[in-house]
Parts: C-alpha cells; sequence; structure tokens
C-alpha cells in the first residue's frame, strides 16, 4: 500500500508555555499518526505485526 502524500502538519508552538508546548506536540503527533492510518480499514488497523506486542 503506497502512502499518501505527507499533509501539512501543524507546527509546535515554539516560545509558550508548558501546557501549550505540550498540546502542540500532541497536535503534530496526531496530524502524523492520522496521515500514517488514512485508508486502512479495520481489519488493517488490528493487525499486528511482529514484536507489537509488548512481551
Amino acid at each position: 500500500m503506497a502512502l499518501t502524500p505527507e499533509p501539512a502538519r501543524p507546527e509546535p508552538p515554539q516560545r509558550d508555555g508548558e501546557r501549550e508546548t505540550l498540546a502542540g506536540f500532541l497536535d503534530v503527533h496526531r496530524a502524523t499518526f492520522a496521515w500514517k492510518v488514512a485508508g486502512l480499514d479495520a481489519d488493517l488497523l488490528r493487525e499486528r505485526i511482529d514484536g507489537a506486542t509488548g512481551e
């Protein structure tokens, strides 16, 4: 499966307080995750990759 082109992701704040910086980086990670799983159906989302079980 080919990846879709990378969308413009939000830029995290550079000079804000701790809470705003954390929220900004979470927004970046959420956007990255959404981009990487875009187009996957429910079966593919449930599929485990070797070593991803946490054991």
